[in-house]
């Protein structure tokens, strides 16, 4: 996340996989350096991946709105 928000640099995770995963780090000045072809194919891959979580939330939200009426 902070390739989109550069000023804010600090970001931590703790995760637990419950089955075998690959895991990889790309580095922001990476990614800068990189073409602005495979920049454009990151950005995209990324934004579907927020847009995919921000609709799972919205499900979430929805279904706990429907559990309290």
């Amino acid at each position: 996340m902070t390739y989109l928000q550069p000023s804010n640099r600090m970001r931590t995770a703790t995760v637990v996989a419950s089955t075998d995963v690959v895991a990889f780090k790309i580095r922001n000045e990476a990614l800068r350096q990189a073409s602005l072809e495979l920049q454009g194919e990151f950005d995209k891959v990324f934004i579907k991946l927020l847009v995919n979580r921000l609709i799972a939330t919205n499900q979430q939200l929805a279904d706990w709105d429907l559990v309290l009426e």
